[in-house]
């Protein structure tokens, strides 16, 4: 499967009508990928993800992703990010969802695990510091 809402592929479109400019590529798992955008309407920073394009060609992954994001948006608490926009563009002839959300800076959680010494020693007060900050910020994988 082609992970081609990588950086290489994706930064420099403009999602959301042409209003969110991608950059920088903060994640990527087996259905989406997630970039740093700039909202030109708000002129503020966002996360957008955008769905695969070969699961953008199928109704069911469509379907699942617009699901995603109208549950995302009835949920309002300080640990989790806001979704501000959602829908679907035209890239090269496929179909492309995408998610405007909130963005939070910060690591991502798993970095700091994986900073973390060996199970069943102690953690020292910075590294737990680091992950309660990850965790109540609603930061854990960006």
């Amino acid at each position: 499967m082609s992970q081609d809402g990588a950086y290489g592929r994706s930064a420099g479109r403009a999602p959301a009508g042409g209003r969110c400019q991608l950059r920088d590529l903060l994640g990527q798992g087996g259905m989406a990928s997630v970039h740093l955008a700039h909202d030109a309407v708000l002129d503020r920073q966002v996360a957008v993800k955008t769905l695969h394009t070969e699961l953008g060609r199928e109704q069911t992954f469509r379907e699942r992703f617009r699901r995603e994001a109208q549950t995302v948006a009835k949920l309002t608490h300080t640990n989790i990010v806001s979704v501000f926009d959602t829908g679907e563009d035209e890239v090269d002839g496929t179909t492309t969802p995408y998610i405007v959300m909130e963005y939070i800076e910060g690591r991502p959680l798993g970095s700091v695990l994986d900073q973390l010494p060996s199970p069943g020693t102690d953690l020292d007060p910075k590294s737990m510091g680091e992950i309660e900050l990850s965790v109540s910020t609603g930061n854990p994988t960006q």
